[in-house]
């Protein structure tokens, strides 16, 4: 009988019965992996034939047809790159260490409002944030993205108002779980056309009225769901916009 550590592989079957035991988590990572490498190298080599046939054609004078075509393929490339790393960035959400701890939302949200108050240069922005807050036991650095996804969202779709209004509070549901929410008076949405709202590079508006691939409130739905909560969303067109959820 042979026992060297160096034998024959196990029959078949038993590689079957050993592939199927993995850890889903595993085959994720593979997936992501595949996604970081495998699909960047064909972006990257779109990107610089674009700009090889972009050089020669500039040495043989120019088309202006030509050149309008090779305008839409980097604009199509660059958004395939960014799509790459919309998905990547939600498999860091997925895979990341759910760390619990007693938090104050309060705080995080002044935070990410005195972030996002740095880039508004002449807008003119009132925030209703709300004075007192509940205790919470949740991860600290996934409800910071969560906060700056949604409160990113607000100052986007309101920039066409004079004012933009928005509100960050919560409320106690009749179960006693605490329900948190961020409104805005920005572009809204026809609720009827919603559905998938929360999906990956689902968007409602386009990519002329305000720039984004629909990465953002995925990302927000892929949180909340991580500590046990439910999102969701209501509007009116030209109205604005409330988003609800909870933390478990």
């Amino acid at each position: 009988m042979n026992t060297s550590p160096f034998s024959a592989a196990p029959p078949p079957a038993v590689v079957t019965e050993r592939r199927d035991r993995r850890n889903p988590r595993a085959d994720l990572d593979d997936l992501f992996r595949a996604i970081s490498h495998d699909l960047r190298a064909p972006v990257r080599h779109l990107g610089a034939f674009g700009l090889m046939l972009r050089e020669r054609l500039g040495e043989l004078g120019g088309d202006g047809e030509a050149l309008s075509c090779l305008d839409a393929m980097d604009e199509a490339t660059q958004n395939l790159g960014r799509m790459i790393d919309g998905v990547l960035e939600l498999s860091r959400i997925a895979r990341a260490p759910l760390l619990r701890q007693p938090m104050n939302v309060g705080e995080v949200v002044d935070e990410v409002r005195g972030q996002l108050s740095e880039h508004l240069g002449s807008r003119i922005v009132e925030w209703h944030i709300a004075d007192h807050w509940p205790d919470c036991q949740a991860d600290v650095a996934l409800v910071r993205q969560l906060f700056e996804r949604l409160l990113a969202n607000a100052v986007k779709f309101t920039r066409r108002r004079e004012v933009a209004m928005i509100a960050v509070g919560w409320h106690l549901l009749p179960d006693n779980r605490i329900e948190y929410f961020v409104r805005d008076n920005g572009a809204g949405f026809n609720q009827a056309s919603a559905e998938g709202l929360f999906g990956i590079f689902k968007r409602l508006h386009t990519q002329s009225d305000f720039d984004g691939l629909g990465v953002g409130l995925a990302g927000a739905r892929q949180i909340v769901e991580r500590h046990g909560g439910r999102i969701g969303a209501d509007a009116t067109l030209d109205v604005g916009c409330t988003v609800r959820f909870t933390l478990g």
